[in-house]
């Protein structure tokens, strides 16, 4: 049987290993499973043929050794670009538009940024470093300024907020919401529900002083029975 396994090279692993950083982050090591972009080989054998010879190469060295001694990859991980709020924020809000969702530590790599990942940015939140300061998370910084409040990206809820949407929805429908009317139509996260609102204003969630309901906050602000979806006709301008 023909043995289809390349011969290595010293650059040609310095090439797959800066395209590792630049995917995750962080440099290989042994355990970081297959090689990024390289042949059907992972990381662990690549170690072991560094160590033991083979494919091309002397031995007597190692993949950790390999990256520490290498000054290009010690000059690139110098280059990482120091972050500030402002560029996390614009990071996010990309993310957002990409795929609807906010991103969270486990989001995996950063679109328009693939040296550095989620997990990253979340821990150089926390502890410092980068030009952050640290003593802050990735969801308390998009709680603060985009208002997120959880990693499912639901936004922090308002009596003011969610009257606005019951507004709209009014004036879509001629209906008053229910806790079965679906989705919220004028929400940012399309997986926002009238029924995860109810159980928001009765449980004190996302922000919410609790012991409420929608029946209540429509009957109480908006003056709709209970019970009844379509009351009186609803003023454009004038209600609080």
């Amino acid at each position: 049987m023909t043995d289809k396994t390349p011969r290595l090279s010293i650059a040609e692993i310095k090439r797959w290993a800066r395209a590792h950083f630049e995917r995750t982050g962080k440099w290989p090591g042994r355990d970081s499973g297959p090689v990024i972009g390289g042949p059907d080989i992972s990381w662990s054998t690549v170690d072991r043929w560094l160590r033991r010879g083979g494919r091309g190469l002397p031995g007597g060295s190692s993949l950790s050794e390999l990256i520490r001694k290498t000054g290009g990859m010690q000059n690139l991980r110098r280059r990482e670009p120091g972050l500030t709020k402002k560029q996390v924020l614009d990071w996010a809000d990309l993310h957002h538009d990409i795929t609807g969702r906010w991103p969270d530590r486990d989001s995996g790599t950063v679109f328009g940024a693939p040296h550095i990942s989620w997990g990253t940015i979340d821990k150089r939140l926390r502890q410092g470093g980068l030009n952050l300061p640290g003593g802050m998370t990735l969801m308390r910084l998009l709680r603060e300024n985009r208002g997120v409040w959880d990693r499912r990206g639901n936004t922090r809820l308002t009596l003011k907020l969610i009257l606005k949407w019951a507004d709209a929805h009014y004036y879509r429908t001629g209906h008053w919401p229910v806790t079965l009317s679906g989705k919220v139509e004028d929400a940012p996260n399309p997986n926002e529900n009238w029924a995860a609102i109810d159980v928001a204003l009765r449980d004190g969630r996302r922000g919410l002083p609790g012991h409420s309901s929608l029946a209540q906050v429509l009957e109480e602000r908006r003056h709709v029975p209970i019970g009844k979806r379509t009351p009186r006709k609803l003023k454009k301008a004038g209600h609080a």
